[in-house]
């Protein structure tokens, strides 16, 4: 009965969650949802409307590709991709379930974590290639080659990550460990290395032919930021689910994991990691091995064998453990200023965009600068130079100078990065007669200063309606409505 009880209070709060945060829409998504619009509205693949500079944006190409089907149907964007999120997560539950019925606590309380609600419903890829990894990590535990190929091909679709893939599921599903010998299946090896390499030299012949390079901006942003970062080792912790498969003698899988995960986190200790809302890249690295975790203790022969080899009684509560332990870096404060984010986001992003779309057709503004802009960028429809470097190839490779933003043609600019627009931005304003218009807040230290060639009414309006944001005073009264009415 107890046990009962605390299932049914998991997927409670589980519940509470998708409430609260599945509203939650992150401006980034905007970024790739912008190839669907451009392509369908003004047949370029780009991440602006034109065929200058082009730019692949995304990481997620997947999410890229399926944004031109709400695109070409008319159909609001973020309807369409929570819709995805929904079905995806109901799919998940049910695959997860099914074969392991006794795991539904600690599947119950990983979903009861803030964070995971979050990422599902984010916008981004988080969520799917969580799943996709862990059906990797699940095929190469079993030995099912064309289920961990099928994962695989999609993977390389899903995140750039995924390219260390193309080296380890043919090595890990071809060399065996017997009687102390390596033993190599060269037919499969070879046969699994060709199917994926061939896959992704398609991709990468895409990319090249499109953007001129194999690999997205993200490579040159915001990759090997830093030599050495000593937060490696606190990364390291992410692979303690692993412990209990090691001592079960599961080589193969528990491998692969490392192999994999160990470049992976080492990239992201040395990298610049922005949006890393919720802990989002922790969530990427642990919740595949947490949950291949919760998955193999769910079989009750499983935790009698532990229980035998840690002379520990109580292993029961492993898999609830590990299923709420992202909790632990990743709630905090900020998760409050995630519940109220999109209003925010629509309020003054959204609103600063739909203005510039207008002006835009006024034929008042026809280039606009922001960094990494999302939201702005895909309301506005007009070419925009991003000053952060992630939605221009040209400033990724040679950086935001006063030759490229004279190429753009910016004639209207929202600063806020301040590195950039005290070195670049702000004197190629002043140059160009631009007025400061007024400052919008999207938070008392997130300003984003407003510079057009003429001032406007419209503009004024929505950073007077953003001046509300200044004081810090977050208003949760919206977490009363149904969370799709956030949904658009």
């Amino acid at each position: 009965m107890a046990k009962a009880i605390l299932r049914v209070s998991a997927w409670a709060l589980a519940l509470i969650n998708f409430w609260v945060f599945s509203r939650f829409t992150v401006d980034d998504a905007f970024i790739t949802w912008r190839y669907g619009q451009n392509l369908v509205g003004h047949g370029v693949w780009n991440y602006n409307p034109t065929n200058f500079d082009p730019t692949q944006a995304y990481t997620n190409p997947i999410f890229a590709l399926l944004s031109v089907i709400p695109a070409f149907l008319g159909f609001n964007a973020v309807l369409f991709f929570k819709i995805i999120s929904l079905l995806a997560l109901v799919a998940f539950i049910i695959f997860f379930l099914r074969r392991r019925p006794e795991a539904n606590l600690p599947l119950a309380l990983f979903f009861a974590v803030p964070a995971t609600m979050i990422h599902v419903f984010s916008g981004l890829e988080t969520f799917l290639f969580v799943s996709l990894m862990l059906l990797l990590l699940m095929a190469i535990k079993n030995n099912q080659g064309r289920l961990a190929v099928a994962a695989t091909a999609v993977l390389l679709i899903t995140r750039p990550e995924a390219i260390l893939l193309l080296v380890l599921v043919p090595l890990l599903l071809a060399v065996r460990l017997e009687n102390r010998r390596v033993l190599v299946n060269w037919n499969r090896l070879v046969r699994i290395g060709l199917v994926l390499l061939g896959f992704a030299g398609l991709i990468f012949a895409a990319n090249v032919a499109v953007f001129g390079e194999a690999l997205p901006n993200t490579f040159f942003v915001k990759s090997g930021q830093y030599f050495f970062n000593g937060s490696f080792f606190v990364w390291l912790l992410a692979f303690i689910p692993l412990v209990p498969l090691a001592f079960l003698k599961l080589w193969r899988v528990v491998i692969f994991a490392v192999a994999f995960y160990l470049p992976v986190v080492f990239s992201y200790s040395t990298s610049y990691l922005a949006m890393d809302y919720a802990g989002r890249f922790a969530f990427q690295v642990y919740a595949p091995m947490a949950l291949l975790a919760i998955y193999v203790l769910a079989l009750k022969e499983n935790r009698e064998r532990l229980a035998e080899l840690w002379k520990f009684r109580a292993v029961v509560i492993l898999a609830p453990v590990i299923a709420v332990a992202l909790a632990i870096p990743t709630l905090n404060p900020a998760v409050a200023e995630i519940t109220t984010y999109y209003p925010r986001l629509q309020a003054v992003h959204g609103e600063l965009g739909r203005v510039a779309q207008a002006l835009g057709s006024e034929g008042l503004v026809h280039v606009t600068a922001m960094g990494d802009a999302g939201l702005f960028a895909y309301e506005s429809e007009l070419p925009n130079l991003d000053v952060r470097k992630l939605g221009t190839h040209l400033g990724a490779v040679h950086g935001v100078n006063r030759d490229l933003v004279e190429r753009y043609g910016v004639d209207f600019a929202i600063i806020s990065d301040y590195t950039v627009s005290d070195s670049v931005m702000r004197p190629y304003v002043l140059r160009m007669g631009m007025i400061h218009v007024c400052d919008a807040y999207m938070s008392p230290t997130y300003v984003m200063e407003i510079w057009a060639l003429k001032s406007d009414d419209r503009l004024i309006a929505v950073c007077e309606n953003s001046k509300k944001y200044s004081t810090g005073v977050q208003d949760f009264s919206g977490l009363i409505s149904a969370p799709w009415t956030d949904w658009r």
